[in-house]
């Protein structure tokens, strides 16, 4: 909320996860993912999400979600010349009204610095 003049604008130019809260409707928030890779996708209402013409080689996946019940560790994979899919089912605590999100800057459970980061 701003009266007059809007603050400067926010530059996100680190990896990891911030968390946004509506300080007057708790119940209102926003996380903004930031990635330090290029290759990185949003899942759809079902949870799935495709990443497309990754070249072949070694990647770290790294999945997150607001209310995972325990941190997610990255996965491996290898991709080689072929069709390739990768299931990772994780476990959530639906939230018909979300807790406080927390606050300010994370980086240390949110391994997000190597999200589809292709490894060489």
């Amino acid at each position: 909320m701003y009266v007059g003049a809007t603050e400067d604008a926010i530059v996100f130019n680190k990896a990891g996860l911030v968390a946004i809260g509506c300080n007057i409707h708790d119940d209102m928030q926003a996380f903004i993912y930031v990635s330090k890779s290029a290759y990185f996708s949003v899942s759809n209402e079902a949870g799935q999400m495709q990443l497309t013409d990754l070249p072949t080689g070694e990647y770290q996946v790294n999945i997150w979600h607001p209310w995972q019940v325990n941190i997610q560790q990255p996965t491996s994979l290898t991709l080689n010349d072929g069709d390739h899919k990768l299931t990772i089912r994780i476990n959530i605590d639906h939230q018909d009204k979300p807790s406080s999100p927390p606050s300010g800057f994370v980086t240390d459970h949110y391994p997000s610095d190597t999200t589809g980061q292709h490894a060489n």
